[in-house]
């Protein structure tokens, strides 16, 4: 299979079997955008990141967990109104090529997920984190001084 990319959000009828199947078949799967597809679980995308060579994840507005968050090498994440995303879940895919991450109204995000973001994402150019109550601003001033390349931060829902 030659995709590269999958682009379905809002696509409500879309379920773990159609993932499964791109993951067996299409290795060289870069972009992944299936925001706001709500039959989406952590089983079918934790087979997406062990067998696909994902660089961009959205998986905005799901109800994924941080049992999915088992990608490497991301360049952009976008877990935006994932109630059910932690700390650690981001912190688990957060390195050195994270690029652009959305967080956006994730409510339980705290400082200690941004910490890990400012001391494992030196080429974070964007950052997205507007509705994260629980962020203060020793999280916001660490990622200031430890992100070099930042361009733009949301602080906005």
């Amino acid at each position: 299979c030659a995709l590269t990319q999958l682009i379905v959000p809002g696509c409500k009828q879309l379920t773990d079997a159609s993932l499964r199947a791109v993951a067996a078949n299409c290795p060289n799967l870069a972009v992944l955008n299936v925001g706001g597809c709500s039959n989406i679980t952590d089983g079918s995308l934790r087979d997406v990141a062990q067998r696909c060579a994902v660089t961009r994840l959205l998986v905005w507005d799901c109800g994924v967990t941080d049992a999915s968050m088992t990608f490497r090498n991301l360049a952009a994440l976008n877990v935006g109104w994932c109630k059910n995303i932690t700390d650690a879940g981001v912190a688990a895919v957060a390195g050195a090529d994270l690029a652009e991450l959305m967080a956006v109204d994730c409510t339980h995000l705290t400082d200690a997920f941004l910490m890990a973001v400012a001391e494992n994402c030196p080429n974070l150019t964007k950052l997205g984190v507007g509705g994260c109550s629980n962020l203060t601003d020793a999280s916001i001033a660490a990622v200031a001084r430890s992100c070099p390349r930042l361009a733009s931060l949301h602080l906005d829902q």
